[in-house]
């Protein structure tokens, strides 16, 4: 039973590994969840129609702002109606879509893969990878669905369909948009060729390669362990047939070799493309965005990512000239991603913020010097600069290692100067986790859950195969600790106000409206330290 277990582990990270979004989840279902078979009666007039279901086979793209196209094939079938009645209108004509049957417990193979499709029929329906069930546009309301690889609510994803020729949003916990996919139907002809796949292999290959010059595995215990993981990628990759089963399949290899990260592999983002892309949806989710309460003057921002220091300091000026009485950052749904979260410092606070320190993961923490590098982040261009400087630092030399960077953040001349609180989960990671904590060190209540752990900088690297030369691996780069030197890779961020995720905000605004503040000495983490002593006070 420890290994079904574990496979329920594997559908949570499958829902997640869409690198904070790939379609998450499945659908509940009143019955089995059988492949489609498409109609010989379907043609490309009715696919035209847009009150029209799908039925057919289909090339999907599934896109985020995170990650280029996701590439694989779904067939879909028209579902019968049932009629209406003289007091309620016919139900909406629905339809299903599901990529190839029993490719996952194939992938997964021993003796889960045997008896999976027996003891947990609620993951992988049918073998499935993705399943999506969808009403049919009515009037100028959309289809609405659901999409993912189980029958668990809490794997599933929600769709709005808007017709074939519209992107498909998806979205998660009732947020807005945070995926599309692109639908277009094959013709005979085009469904009959195989699917035009990149050399998974070779991009494993490229993946391990860069991974090993990166954090500086050139031998020992630790390299011979990521040998032997790399190994198991270049197996699971070798089994998959389309994007989709290659990020599963990277998945299913990882799982049980999680010292190492999650390798995310896919296509670069065309930004020109995703913004065109994400223009043609109706309920975008912004990454970042703030609401003020009026009654009591609070303004809460709300992020989902850092992407842009211009998109920081464009949501923060526009928040802030509401002159709130307080201020609630809300980093509970926040995955980090860019160093752009540290440009938040400079608004929030009106006096510097010493953020920590960035080092390459090769270097020892016990080696940082007591008085590294520092690098200022006083304006919106330093912000930009940020991460060329970092990787200057890092830059290895015959004679020495990568050096760390201390960062401060510089407030603005119109910086707030009131009570702020900020909001974590297990969810935030990456540079929010460093925001948070850097925030709580300066005095800032930090409300929730303890973070995620995971508080490393990424690179995003060109890996050059032929034939795939849009693909890039996003690799952990840096590690961080603390302005004292707290280490919270192992502790995390620890709230000084524990709330669960619901009520989190909630006592976030209170203690704001109190005006409270925590010493400095008392803030995130309590954890353990390492010799980077009195770096800033």
């Amino acid at each position: 039973m420890g290994s079904f277990m574990r496979l329920t582990g594997i559908g949570r990270a499958c829902s997640g590994l869409a690198f904070g979004t790939i379609v998450v989840g499945s659908l509940l279902l009143g019955g089995c969840a059988t492949p489609a078979r498409p109609s010989a009666a379907s043609s490309q007039r009715a696919l035209e129609l847009n009150s029209q279901p799908l039925d057919g086979d289909y090339e999907v793209s599934i896109s985020a702002r995170f990650f280029g196209p996701l590439r694989t094939r779904m067939k879909a079938e028209a579902l019968a109606e049932s009629a209406g009645s003289a007091s309620a209108p016919p139900p909406l004509a629905r339809f299903k879509g599901n990529t190839t049957p029993g490719v996952a417990w194939n992938l997964i193979g021993g003796m889960p893969g045997a008896l999976g499709p027996v003891m947990m029929p609620f993951i992988f329906p049918s073998g499935m990878l993705l399943y999506w069930e969808s009403d049919v546009p009515r009037g100028t309301e959309p289809g609405l669905g659901k999409i993912g690889p189980s029958t668990l609510s809490s794997l599933q994803a929600t769709t709005r369909y808007y017709g074939p020729d519209r992107p498909v949003e998806m979205s998660v916990e009732n947020s807005g948009t945070i995926v599309v996919m692109e639908v277009r139907k094959l013709s005979e002809s085009e469904a009959a060729q195989p699917f035009a796949k990149p050399d998974y292999t070779a991009l494993v290959d490229a993946y391990a390669k860069v991974f090993g010059e990166m954090t500086g595995l050139k031998g020992g215990a630790d390299a011979k362990a990521f040998e032997k993981y790399a190994g198991s990628l270049r197996t699971a990759a070798g089994k998959a047939k389309d994007d989709v089963e290659f990020i599963f399949a990277l998945v299913l290899a990882w799982r049980d070799q999680k010292e190492f990260p999650m390798p995310a592999i896919f296509r670069r983002v065309d930004r020109e493309a995703e913004r065109k892309l994400f223009a043609r949806t109706q309920g975008e989710q912004q990454p970042l965005k703030f609401t003020r309460d009026e009654a009591s003057g609070i303004v809460t921002v709300e992020v989902t990512a850092f992407i842009d220091p211009e998109q920081v300091d464009k949501v923060m000026k526009e928040a802030l000239a509401t002159k709130p009485k307080g201020v609630v950052l809300d980093l509970s749904n926040c995955t980090g991603f860019e160093s752009a979260a540290f440009r938040v410092a400079s608004w929030l606070r009106d006096q510097p913020t010493a953020i920590g320190i960035l080092y390459p993961k090769e270097v020892e923490p016990s080696e940082i010097s007591p008085k590294p590098n520092s690098y200022t982040i006083s304006s919106l261009g330093r912000a930009k600069d940020l991460d060329a400087a970092v990787d200057k630092a890092a830059q290895r030399t015959a004679t020495s290692a990568g050096q760390p960077l201390a960062l401060i953040a510089d407030p603005e001349a119109n910086a707030f100067d009131g009570p702020i609180a900020v909001v974590v989960s297990s969810r935030t990671a990456s540079t929010a986790e460093m925001l948070a904590h850097a925030l709580g060190a300066a005095g800032a209540p930090v409300v929730g859950e303890t973070t995620a752990k995971r508080p490393t900088l990424a690179r995003e690297i060109d890996l050059n195969v032929p034939g795939a030369e849009e693909w890039i691996a996003r690799i952990p780069r840096y590690d961080y600790v603390g302005p004292k030197g707290e280490f919270i890779k192992l502790t995390g961020v620890r709230p000084t106000h524990s709330a669960s995720k619901d009520q989190a905000v909630k006592l976030a605004k209170e203690l704001v409206l109190q005006g409270t503040k925590v010493e400095p000495t008392k803030a995130g983490s309590r954890g353990p330290t390492v010799p980077a002593p009195d770096l800033y006070y």
